[in-house]
This record gives structure tokens, sequence and C-alpha cells, in this order.
């Protein structure tokens, strides 16, 4: 909680404030109820705005079965990741007795509100249902989105789709391309690396603020320190079934200024390969390095790889795994230097 504070002080909001946009929590002012609890709504004046602002707010209620852990993830993923189809962020107030998380306000409410609106004409409605019609795998992408999208078309979906945004409780990065084909990023923590020799485990999973990097590919993720040999399983939950995907390694250099070719050892499934690093072919504009591992062909919408990666002498700071669609097969080898 303390560190929690520290970090995102500046969206802390004083629980008085909060009593007096909401008139005491009185029940007049609750909008809505969810997983969560109680929200309300209120007009809210605080030391880090001008003036006052329609808010709604989410007052936690652990009989629900949520609690911290809930309430910090939330804080920390609304703060880093904005989106205009996603409301936003306003602040949060915690305390012995007390969390509580402070929106932007929706006007127009939620769908099935507004689709009761007596001023709608049935054609209206019919029409925005239509617009608003999803296939089935969008449907499932919009209930593990974290946070909840906000969306009033399919055209804006697409959008969201397109941009990307964390599902499965935040271990994975999700995207569309313009072929409607998934690309799925695996936050590296979520894929259990654990080193073959047990005098590191809790040393080697670092925050890519310690390192003043920018983790672009992996919104809010962390780093595993990769020189010793480890192992990680990987599970992609969201692939386009039937179709070929490359699993990408995506990292950098612990150290700059890396120019010289170096392999990449590791076994997948127990089968030996290797993989020869450019930094001239294989960096991107974005900075980052993508190592193609495995080429496959889904028959589902899942796959789960288990990856042995040997010792190396070059250290590499390890984001995580990238399930990309692929039109061709990548060069990747049978390491056969042991018998």
């Amino acid at each position: 909680m303390a560190s929690l504070r520290k970090e995102f002080e500046h969206l802390e909001i004083q629980l008085e404030e909060i009593k007096s946009a909401t008139n005491n929590f009185s029940e007049e002012n609750v909008i809505g109820h969810g997983g969560f609890g109680k929200v309300y709504k209120g007009e809210l004046s605080h030391s880090h705005s001008e003036g006052k602002s329609m808010v709604a707010l989410k007052r936690l209620d652990r009989r629900h079965g949520q609690g911290d852990s809930e309430f910090h993830k939330e804080v920390r993923m609304l703060s880093r990741y904005r989106n205009e189809n996603i409301i936003s962020l306003v602040g949060f107030s915690s305390g012995r007795d007390e969390m509580i998380l402070v929106y932007e306000y929706a006007s127009r409410g939620s769908l099935d509100r507004h689709l009761t609106d007596v001023t709608l004409t049935w054609t209206q409605r019919i029409k925005e249902l239509h617009d608003l019609k999803m296939s089935k795998e969008y449907e499932e992408i919009v209930n593990a989105a974290v946070p909840p999208l906000n969306y009033r078309s399919l055209n804006e979906l697409k959008v969201l789709l397109t941009e990307g945004f964390q599902v499965n409780e935040g271990k994975t990065w999700l995207s569309v391309n313009e072929k409607g084909e998934h690309i799925e990023r695996i936050y590296i923590q979520s894929c259990n690396p654990h080193p073959l020799s047990g005098y590191f485990e809790n040393d080697l999973l670092v925050d890519p603020a310690d390192y003043g990097i920018l983790n672009s590919r992996f919104p809010g993720g962390r780093y595993y320190d990769y020189r010793y040999s480890f192992k990680a399983r990987v599970r992609g939950e969201y692939l386009t079934p039937h179709i070929s995907y490359t699993a990408n390694l995506i990292f950098q250099y612990r150290f700059q200024g890396v120019n010289s070719y170096n392999p990449l050892r590791y076994k997948i499934d127990g089968e030996s390969k290797v993989f020869i690093i450019y930094p001239s072919t294989h960096l991107r504009e974005d900075g980052w390095f993508i190592a193609p591992l495995y080429h496959f062909t889904t028959q589902h919408t899942t796959a789960n790889l288990q990856f042995v990666f040997e010792r190396r002498s070059t250290e590499l700071l390890v984001a995580g795994i990238e399930f990309q669609p692929s039109e061709e097969k990548v060069s990747i080898v049978n390491d056969i230097k042991k018998k």
C-alpha cells in the first residue's frame, strides 16, 4: 500500500472530498452495482483539479470477494494505459477502512440504458444493435479485456482491437491485424520463468524503469534477466485457428553496443534448436529485438509450449513471447552440436 501511494500520489484524493461529493455515500447517489461494490456519482472538487467535475466512484465491498490486489491492479493499469474509448481513472482513495476508485463520468450511461431511451425509435435501436453485433471470438476477447473496453460501435471496437489491450488478468497483450488474425504477447512473468540453477530465483525478474527503458511491447510488464539457463512455459489462449504462427522471443541486450552475431540455443518441447541473432537484422525500430523460436500451424485457439534456454555469455533482458501470424517459415535449425 505504501509503494502504491508513493508511485501514484498524484492521483490520491482525500476521503473527505469523496464523502462530500457523494453526500456521505448517500443511496440517492448510487448509479449501479458490480463485483467491486456500489457505484456512486458525484460532483468532485479536489486538490488536483480546477473547478468541479462529475465523476463515478466505485467503493470496495469486500463481501464481493475482491480486495487489495484487484484494487492495486486497476490503479496501475488505468493510470498507465489510456485510450479515448476507455473510461479514464481520475484518482483513488485508500485507507484502513475504505478503498475507492474514481473515474470520469460517462454521461450517456451503459448501452442497455441508452437503448431504453424513449426518444429512440425501434429502427434506431435495431441499427445500433446491428452496429454493435460482434462475432463470437470478438465477444470472448472483449469479455476478457482488463480494464473493460468502452465503445459504442463496431468501428470503435475495431480500433481498440488494432491498438491492443490486456486480457487474461493482465498476463497477455492482445491485438488483431488487418486480416482479423490475433497477435498474442505473453508477458515473461506469466511464463513462470525458472532458472535451472536454484541460486537466482528471487533476483531475475526486474523492473524496466531500473534500466530507463519503456516497455512499449509489453506495457506494465517486467523483464527476465537472461544469462543463466532457464525454462519457461508459454500458453497462448486467443490464437486464430488454422493459420501459421511464429513464436518470437522479444528482448533487449542488457548492455548496449552488441554488434556481432551470436547464437541463441534452446529446446522446444525437448527438441534442441539454435537461432543466430544478427543485431543489424533483428533489431526493430522501437529498439526491441525479435528472435523467431518456433514455427507452427494452429489447430485450435490455444498453444502450450515448454522452452528451455541455455546459458549464454551475452546477457539479455527478456520481455516475453509473441505469437505472430506468419506466411513464411522462419530459418530455425535443429542444434546437433550435442549427441
